[in-house]
């Protein structure tokens, strides 16, 4: 086996698969490490152990091992530490292990008899002092790698041999990767078994600041969502960008490099008609229908480039109920593909998207794509049917084409506004950490009603209610209600929801009733801002008429987003009023948003009190 067997002082940090700096190992691991720890420690009472770290790839097994490791050996009675690493190549080797950790003896055993070497493991690392045997700690990565037999014979030498002080660690990745009868040796011997997580937002952002990098939150946001959490391919990131990468609020970020190798050889080794379809999937930039992507890739027959592209892992296949569904694996490997083609090729299938799909949002967002000079055209037709879409209450669809009028439009005027309506369009579909992070970007720009309100409509969402006042007070000052009552009405809205989070039911209904006589009751904004009026009605104690309105409103917002807001006030008034089950029912319509469309923080929202039921 091509792994190692070393006392701690002869063991380099080159030598680690997953390196990482000191500090790094322990961001976001520190409440694990010192909990395994501590288990260690207790060997002196509890006896020895048999622990299995569990983790993705790229989580940081290695480096968590390291971080133990270091632990171990600055205390003041420091263990005996010795580590290998299990390969798949060496798997099937009988006791392969074994032979690394004692290579000065020959380690023999038989299928049924794991006794000899279990004795002879223990006594070939056992040191002996005058106050006993000294505690002895095998670290051995990639266990899932590691040969069956020396795991066994491992867990035998620590369920025989208790008061040994002997302590293994085990990391290994999950299933299917690795030996499946190692797995099952592993989960059976484990006395102790963590789980390592991807990190989340906190511990990214404590590692770019180790590195001298401050990340705004929606930066921080955007690259957990692009990694997925693991840190391998977050210090990947942060060590190869150039920090001006991460000065804006969503930065487009490639893969890491080791990715992009991968990702780059595995479809060296596909033929062209898989590579095709790959491709498709990568530039529809969302999982895509089986006939969609067919189409776009010109492929009459997608099985067996289905099958080569899902073994390499370039493609994953969703069998959902009314059909089959391609994706790309995770943001970074659609990164990777898309970085392996060529412009010219990378706008000619953006073309053949727009004529293949049918959603006119879909169909403008990549004839964006493909036309580098879209002209004043574009932007004005993707920002009306952005008001489309934020009328209907598809508020992350309305504020993409927003972003995407802003980024075609000619007059800086416009570009200005339509950045505002897109971080406006962001708040309505609960992104509040990315509409944060342009805030600075929105308090750069002229003073406007909309202006305000959008940073009023942020202060409420984010508790500040003092903020949210003064730049909702601000908004109304400079509106002009004749000439621009639909933006007065969303001023009213806001004010709606400020006077909600302020419990002032009075104010909410007066403001809701102004949204009304400005833009009439059927406007979209109106129709919001009378799904929360009932709850100002029942807190003024006018149960009876707040009732009522909410079964007038079905009949104009039964469904999409907007009716997933009436659904959740009724919801909130019903249960207000000890109507329990009618309360749950429609809390729980309120919640789902795969189908009916909607909000993620309403759904959370009427979650919330459905917990309450």
């Amino acid at each position: 086996m091509s792994g190692f067997a070393r006392s701690r002082d002869r063991i380099g940090r080159d030598d680690y698969r997953e390196t990482m700096t000191e500090r790094v190992v322990l961001t976001g691991r520190g409440e694990q490490l010192e909990e395994l720890l501590a288990a260690i420690s207790r060997m002196d009472e509890s006896g020895s152990v048999f622990v299995v770290v569990d983790g993705a790839r790229g989580v940081g097994r290695s480096a968590f091992l390291e971080g133990l490791a270091q632990r171990l050996e600055v205390r003041d009675a420091p263990p005996r530490v010795v580590r290998v690493v299990g390969v798949p190549w060496e798997s099937a080797i009988p006791f392969g292990v074994l032979d690394q950790l004692a290579p000065s003896s020959t380690v023999r055993g038989t299928q049924d008899d794991y006794f000899a070497p279990a004795a002879h493991i223990v006594s070939a690392l056992l040191t002996v002092s005058a106050e006993g045997p000294l505690a002895t700690v095998l670290l051995i990565d990639d266990a899932q790698d590691a040969d069956a037999s020396s795991l066994r014979a491992l867990a035998t030498a620590v369920r025989h041999n208790r008061s040994a002080r002997l302590a293994v660690v085990c990391t290994r990745r999950p299933r299917p990767a690795g030996d499946p009868e190692a797995h099952r040796v592993l989960d059976v011997a484990a006395d102790r078994r963590f789980v390592l997580s991807p990190l989340r937002i906190g511990s990214v952002a404590e590692m770019a600041a180790e590195r001298g990098i401050a990340l705004s939150v929606s930066s921080v946001g955007e690259l957990v969502r692009h990694t997925g959490g693991l840190p391998k391919h977050i210090s990947a990131l942060l060590d190869e960008l150039p920090r001006d990468v991460w000065r804006g609020v969503r930065p487009q970020l490639p893969a890491p490099s080791f990715v992009f190798s991968e990702v780059r050889a595995s479809l060296s080794e596909c033929d062209s008609v898989a590579r095709r379809m790959v491709e498709a999937v990568a530039v529809l930039g969302s999982a895509g229908a089986l006939p969609t992507v067919c189409s776009l890739a010109r492929i009459e027959d997608p099985w067996t480039a289905i099958d080569a592209a899902e073994r390499r892992g370039l493609l994953v296949v969703h069998h959902e109920s009314s059909a089959i569904v391609l994706d790309i694996p995770d943001p970074m490997v659609r990164a990777a593909v898309l970085a392996t083609m060529s412009r010219p090729l990378r706008a000619h299938m953006h073309r053949q998207a727009a004529e293949v799909l049918t959603d006119p949002a879909d169909v403008l967002a990549h004839t964006v794509e493909a036309d580098p000079l879209p002209g004043i055209g574009m932007s004005e037709e993707l920002a009306h049917l952005a008001t489309e879409r934020a009328a209907r209450g598809e508020w992350a669809t309305a504020a993409e084409l927003f972003e995407l009028s802003s980024r075609t439009a000619v007059e800086p005027g416009r570009r200005d506004d339509m950045i505002v309506r897109a971080v406006d369009a962001l708040l309505g579909a609960g992104d509040v950490r990315t509409a944060a992070g342009h805030v600075a970007e929105i308090e750069s720009l002229a003073e406007t009603p909309m202006r305000n309100a959008v940073l009023g409509y942020l202060a409420i969402l984010r508790g500040r209610p003092q903020e949210a006042d003064a730049r909702l007070e601000r908004a109304w000052q400079l509106v002009r209600t004749s000439r621009e009552p639909e933006i007065a009405a969303v001023i009213c809205h806001r004010q709606v929801l400020h006077n909600l989070a302020r419990c002032d039911g009075a104010k909410l209904v007066e403001w809701a009733d102004r949204a009304v006589e400005l833009v009439g009751a059927d406007h979209s904004t109106a129709v919001e801002a009378q799904a929360i009026r009932g709850l100002g009605l029942g807190g003024t104690g006018r149960t009876t008429e707040a009732l009522a309105s909410y079964r007038d409103l079905w009949g104009q917002a039964g469904t999409g987003a907007v009716g997933q807001r009436v659904q959740m006030g009724a919801g909130w008034l019903h249960l207000a009023t000890d109507h329990v089950e009618l309360a749950r029912a429609e809390l729980e319509s309120a919640a789902p948003t795969d189908f009916l469309g909607g909000s993620t923080r309403i759904a959370l929202w009427a979650r919330a009190w459905v917990a309450r039921t």
